[in-house]
């Protein structure tokens, strides 16, 4: 972890200040240590330059990923990969690249500052993001697997794109972050992947991004009448699949400009690896974007108008006759 993120760090429960205690690395980096909340009495381990935020008590039951662990290696990374590009639709593998070279385009502040990357996952998004940034930009990936992030940096090293880049394992509905601390916000699918309750990860974003910042989100849609929103609704999750209901809910968490754009649309053949029960019905790729604005309006609170009494008026003067 890059030493420049360690103050941007915050207890994911209490959102106080954190103790580091660290026990190797350089000038440039932390590589393992504990991070240790005074208030809550919670440590979090530093591990490989890793930070790990899940606690000790996690909100849900989670499972790693049986593909993970094949990706810590180039070899076992690129047939995982290869076997799922191969499966994706043939307009998805023909415009895919097109709309994740945007979406890292519009995740990119104008100046310098800290990237974060909700959801990196295997960091298809991360890695155009470090092909756009120049020396003054950081960037932090965030993910709930520990196993997945581990893949991302030995792959990032092998790179050779490490430098920039700072990965923390942590629950994206409960940022260990700063208020208002990071310059743009972006994933790719990633808020899709919260199991339950996934207006909280937006607003956390929204709290943890600086005024103005930009937001960049890429994602699969579907229609609201179709058998997969139907099947989403069953476990809570078409809110995040259907177009309005998405932008719905970055307007509610307080962010303006919401916009959705389409790439591409179809049907989807379905596959293996597919998370959802997609095969046969219409799919959208897009990108949304949007804006924290630079007044946030305070919430919960009454504004009352206070009229000010008008102005007395000066009494007019008694007019003279000129005498000639």
């Amino acid at each position: 972890m890059r030493r420049e993120i360690l103050g941007l760090l915050a207890c994911p429960s209490c959102h106080g200040d954190l103790e580091i205690e660290e026990t190797a690395g350089n000038y440039l980096r932390v590589s393992a240590g504990i991070i240790r909340c005074p208030r809550c009495g919670v440590k979090y381990p530093i591990t490989e330059g890793i930070a790990d935020f899940r606690g000790n008590a996690p909100l849900e039951p989670f499972q790693e990923p049986d593909w993970a662990a094949k990706t810590i290696t180039e070899e076992g990374r690129d047939r995982v990969y290869d076997a799922y590009w191969i499966s994706l639709p043939e307009e998805v593998r023909r415009h895919g690249p097109r709309m994740i070279h945007d979406l890292a385009r519009l995740a990119v502040p104008k100046g310098p500052g800290v990237i974060l990357d909700v959801a990196t996952g295997g960091g298809t998004l991360l890695e155009e993001i470090l092909k756009n940034i120049g020396r003054s930009t950081l960037v932090v990936g965030t993910d709930y697997s520990l196993s997945v992030t581990r893949a991302t940096r030995a792959h990032l090293l092998r790179s050779g794109r490490y430098d920039p880049v700072s990965l923390v394992v942590c629950d994206v509905r409960r940022l260990p972050f700063k208020d208002e601390v990071f310059a743009a916000a972006c994933s790719f699918a990633g808020y899709q992947n919260v199991q339950s309750d996934p207006g909280a990860a937006v607003r956390e974003t929204y709290r943890v991004m600086k005024r103005s910042a930009p937001i960049a989100f890429g994602a699969t849609v579907v229609r609201d009448t179709s058998r997969t929103a139907v099947d989403l609704a069953q476990k809570g999750l078409e809110r995040i699949f259907v177009t309005r209901w998405i932008r719905d809910l970055f307007n509610e968490a307080g962010f303006v400009q919401v916009h959705f754009r389409t790439y591409l649309s179809g049907t989807w053949p379905g596959n293996q690896y597919d998370p959802l029960p997609l095969a046969g019905d219409w799919y959208g790729h897009g990108i949304l974007t949007g804006v924290k604005p630079v007044v946030v309006a305070a919430r919960g609170i009454r504004t009352r108008t206070v009229r000010r009494p008008p102005r007395p008026r000066h009494p007019e003067r008694p007019r003279t006759r000129r005498q000639r």
